[in-house]
């Protein structure tokens, strides 16, 4: 609450910024001030799109919440008929949301929902996926000052990325995703499906772009330059330690 008075109150006096969301950036009413959402150390080991293959995995890992798209999960399977098409889900929720999953993975074969997933899991999940989708609420306030951190994850990937818009994006990422209209369950149901009727062509030539996205602007080593620079032209250069 309290806006950019708030946030000046609390940190005006900072001798500068840095800020995740690209809208924080843009908005601060501050001078000294940095975007430094997120990074990679390297392109994923299998990355870019799968070969064609029997069944298209849609995978969803993270808060299951209706802020978090709770909705969408539910409602996907319903809307998407297709007998090859796999929804995996994967988080954690409060007792109702997991029951509502549960309930609908008992329903629907297609459906595999894991509940929270352990780290040692994780890749050998990403690697069966075709499709990622983030359906974050954009008129959740939170989401105004914040980067998805899952984003950079599932581009990392260079796999298909489905996602609403929400104020921390850069806008560059609109070119790397497909992006729901509104966020709307209807809306963003119908931006999965288009991702479902894509062309092998399609995937490679959107994992082309993220390949060129990520080690033109987004790796680690890029951004921490960018961070030094940026401290240095407050502080002054650093020193040199032998």
């Amino acid at each position: 609450g309290g806006g950019w008075q708030h946030f000046l109150n609390d940190a005006g006096d900072a001798d500068g910024h840095l800020f995740l969301s690209h809208w924080g950036y843009e908005q601060a009413p501050v001078e000294k001030k940095l975007h430094l959402d997120s990074g990679v150390s390297s392109l994923g080991d299998d990355f870019g799109a799968r070969e064609a293959g029997e069944h298209i995995n849609i995978v969803y890992l993270g808060k299951l919440s209706k802020s978090g798209g709770l909705d969408v999960l539910l409602s996907l399977p319903e809307s998407i008929q297709n007998p090859n098409v796999r929804f995996i889900y994967g988080g954690k929720g409060y007792p109702g949301a997991v029951a509502q999953l549960q309930s609908l993975a008992a329903s629907d074969t297609r459906v595999d929902f894991r509940g929270f997933v352990e780290d040692d899991e994780v890749d050998a999940l990403f690697d069966s996926a075709d499709i990622f989708i983030n359906a974050r609420d954009p008129d959740d306030l939170v989401n105004d000052m914040v980067f998805p951190s899952k984003i950079m994850h599932y581009l990392q990937t260079g796999k298909t990325v489905v996602s609403t818009w929400t104020k921390g994006l850069d806008p560059a990422y609109r070119d790397l995703m497909l992006i729901s209209k509104t966020s709307s369950v209807e809306d963003f149901v119908s931006t999965v499906e288009q991702a479902v009727r894509e062309s092998q062509e399609q995937r490679v030539a959107r994992s082309q772009r993220i390949a060129a996205f990520l080690t033109g602007s987004r790796l680690w080593r890029s951004q921490a330059k960018r961070f030094i620079d940026f401290t240095s032209s407050i502080c002054g250069k650093p020193e040199t330690h032998l």
